[in-house]
């Protein structure tokens, strides 16, 4: 190979290594036409070693921003059994290191919406919970009220919705749960 040659290559190495770094950098800023870029660097090894760990996370993180293709370049990773395996063992890890790191975040917004409504909460909690002549309490309705009030507007939240990876994650509910009966009293 020539010198020629070399350079080239170690050029053309530098500039796959500038554009993987610029579209990490957007991607990590929330872009989500970075992260599917970034997705497809990863699954094809462009400027990058290949990880379909890597393609899966950053086509994910594009597709819960609705990016139009994300969907379609995860459905079209093509891994061997072993791999796909190891993918999801990693992405559940990845889900839930995410979600724990959240949860701070996640604990204040709670609060502060439940603080929105909470003369409206107070109201249902009086109608809803009662005790029957023989001294037992019940909860079943108020149990089913702060499930409608985590799905109406907990849920719907966007910021919960950004910090919030699965929403059906049983931590997330208990500590929904945990901050509404608290601020209620």
């Amino acid at each position: 190979m020539s010198l020629w040659d070399n350079l080239k290559n170690v050029l053309s190495k530098n500039d796959c290594d500038d554009e993987f770094i610029r579209i990490k950098s957007l991607a990590e800023q929330g872009d989500a036409n970075a992260q599917n870029e970034l997705g497809t660097m990863y699954a094809k090894g462009k400027g990058v070693a290949k990880n379909y760990f890597e393609a899966w996370k950053w086509y994910s993180l594009a597709l819960k921003q609705k990016h139009p293709s994300a969907a379609d370049n995860r459905a079209n990773l093509v891994m061997t059994r072993a791999q796909g395996v190891e993918v999801d063992k990693n992405m559940k890890v990845w889900i839930q290191n995410t979600f724990e790191k959240n949860i701070p975040a996640l604990e204040k917004r709670i609060k502060e919406i439940t603080g929105q409504h909470i003369e409206a909460l107070s109201l249902k909690h009086e109608k809803t919970v009662y005790k029957d002549d023989y001294g037992n309490v019940f909860y079943d309705k108020w149990d089913k009220e702060i499930d409608y009030f985590i799905e109406k507007m907990i849920l719907t939240d966007r910021e919960i919705d950004n910090l919030l990876w699965d929403s059906r994650n049983q931590k997330f509910y208990e500590i929904c749960i945990t901050i509404i009966n608290n601020m209620i009293g």
